[in-house]
């Protein structure tokens, strides 16, 4: 039986327990059993760390809630169980920082952890200022990687990086980007700046970094963080329901994230991929991709290959664009239909709402959106968006020579 993400919801407790105890739970393809946790060196001093960490953004910016924390706290003490130390995060991600530092003060495991954050100003006093509040924050007298966020303020950051390392503050340094029109920049730094790490987006959705940043970080002796390994929910979106090809066993994998990740770590440039966990289970999941055989050059081609069919798989099915004033939508993908209530399906709402507009009163939209000329009520409004993720359809197919070409579902996870 192969097992989907979705699987994973109703079983992820007991496969927690499970791979705790250093045993592969009885499901899936792979082989079952205990299998060894992969690590990776660090090239500039030789110190291991796991394949698989943990990004935080987005999902560890919550409040002070238990509701809020619970989940995410039994996902840091999984983590930690199954043998994961990486945990990425920054001053950017919104509460982040706090949250990480209460929860894991409260389970007691820093020490048994390797924290990473980063810096995001241009002036050397801003940029020590928001430093010395992560350290706060994360409750840290030290951290094992600073990196400069983005690009932001290089050289002047770069500088204050090497002072706190010198010092004994700061293990290791280095830079982040997500975005491929940093990559010119981001290379020409790496060229002339000596690092420890840098962090950047890699995945099947994503290969741009294997063209010159990967293959440019081994030459210069730096370790790899890859972020964004399921294309924020588009690789996930984009497999839909389909099952796992049978040759995915060869690799020990079993279900679709595992699948993501391991293509990211078969890479012999990237040191650790950071996925954004938020849940017990895919703590478990996505963890298991730090286990067994890795897929090595022809298997990685191969899985490139099978995702690039993707597009014939889902021309199987019925697709629909959801239409904006400046070329397609920034959610930008063709949905299925069964993914939305009847209410989004009507032809006469051709439009797409990415943020809640507000209700009552003015129904505000950002900027590159357009809403169709039929006025309606809150009510509906706010019906829509909830069921509908904030988006509605126009349901009018997809013509075979659009220009614009097939594009991805709905996201539903980074």
């Amino acid at each position: 039986m192969t097992l989907s993400r979705r699987d994973l919801v109703k079983i992820g407790a007991s496969a927690s327990a499970a791979v705790a105890l250093g045993v592969r739970p009885g499901f899936g393809r792979g082989p079952r059993g205990p299998l060894e946790l992969i690590t990776r060196p660090i090239p500039s001093t030789g110190e291991e760390i796991p394949v698989v960490g943990i990004g935080t953004a987005r999902r560890y910016d919550v409040g002070t809630s238990a509701a809020e924390r619970d989940s995410l706290r039994e996902t840091l003490s999984v983590f930690r169980s199954l043998g994961g130390t990486v945990i990425d995060t920054a001053p950017s991600y919104g509460n982040a920082e706090t949250v990480v530092g209460d929860l894991v003060a409260e389970l007691g495991i820093r020490d048994e952890l390797f924290f990473a954050t980063k810096v995001r100003k241009e002036g050397r006093d801003e940029g020590l200022a928001e430093i010395e509040r992560s350290f706060g924050l994360l409750k840290t007298d030290t951290f094992d990687l600073l990196q400069v966020h983005n690009l932001v303020g290089i050289e002047t950051q770069l500088a204050t990086l090497r002072e706190l390392k010198d010092a004994g503050r700061v293990r290791y340094i280095g830079m982040s980007t997500s975005s491929g029109r940093q990559y010119e920049r981001f290379a020409e730094v790496m060229r002339a700046e000596d690092m420890d790490f840098i962090q950047v987006n890699y995945s099947l959705a994503s290969r741009a970094a294997a063209d010159e940043i990967l293959p440019l970080a081994a030459d210069r002796g730096m370790a790899v963080l890859a972020n964004v390994p399921f294309g924020r929910g588009r690789l996930f979106s984009a497999v839909g329901d389909r099952p796992l090809p049978d040759w995915a066993a060869e690799f020990d994998c079993e279900s679709w994230g595992q699948f993501f990740l391991k293509f990211i770590v078969g890479h012999p440039a990237v040191t650790c991929v950071i996925p954004g966990t938020a849940k017990p289970h895919y703590a478990t999941d996505n963890m298991g991709a730090a286990r067994g055989r890795l897929p090595e050059a022809a298997m990685r081609t191969k899985m490139e290959e099978f995702f690039d069919s993707r597009d014939e798989y889902a021309a199987e099915r019925p697709q629909f664009r959801c239409p904006v004033a400046r070329r397609r939508c920034r959610c930008g993908f063709l949905v299925r239909p069964d993914r939305f209530p009847r209410s989004t399906r009507a032809p006469e709402h051709p439009l797409c709402v990415r943020g809640r507009p507000r209700l009552p009163g003015r129904r505000r939209l950002r900027v590159g959106h357009q809403r169709d000329a039929e006025h309606r009520s809150p009510g509906q409004w706010r019906d829509s968006i909830r069921s509908g993720r904030g988006h509605q359809l126009d349901l009018r197919p997809v013509e075979s020579g659009d220009p614009d070409g097939p594009v991805q579902p709905p996201e539903r996870r980074a």
